[in-house]
């Protein structure tokens, strides 16, 4: 499968394009991807900024466990000479009757220098429709750590619009 996405120029921004391509069977998904002028809205800086990357992900499954790897290098587009920054993110996951354990770590330098953030969560199939989860979540930077826990419900309904 191929998508090309295109956002138009405006008066802040030229045109933002990106690009994949991907395949999936029952044992594997691949997929690359590369963005060219990108924008991301940077609440942080009050500001939008763009983005050149280029990623690459994986997922298949090893026996019963469920193993992502993403691998991405990006650059800022707004800022001349600025360096592609590497980045990625492994996860790993298994199901266990009406339970999901997953777990993720990822680091990169591309938002924040020396980020690193690792995930831990289970989840619950209460009912066919209904998910309980709980995610806890470390964030580390040269600049400073921060931690998480997030505890949500999922409940999964149809709406007819006749």
């Amino acid at each position: 499968q191929a998508r090309y996405m295109r956002v138009p120029a405006d008066d802040d921004f030229g045109t933002s394009q990106s690009f994949s391509v991907s395949y999936d069977d029952d044992n594997i998904y691949w997929s690359v991807a590369a963005d060219v002028d990108m924008r991301k809205n940077d609440q942080a800086a009050a500001r939008t900024v763009v983005y050149d990357s280029v990623r690459t992900v994986t997922r298949f499954q090893v026996e019963k466990w469920r193993v992502g790897i993403l691998l991405q290098t990006s650059r800022r587009g707004d800022i001349a000479g600025s360096d592609w920054e590497p980045g990625f993110v492994a996860s790993l996951g298994r199901s266990f009757a009406a339970f999901d354990i997953s777990a993720q770590y990822g680091q990169s330098d591309i938002l924040v220098p020396g980020g690193r953030q690792t995930l831990l969560g289970i989840s619950h199939h209460v009912a066919r429709h209904l998910r309980l989860y709980a995610i806890a979540s470390v964030y580390d930077s040269d600049s400073g750590n921060s931690e998480a826990l997030s505890l949500g419900a999922e409940y999964k309904f149809s709406a007819s619009l006749r």
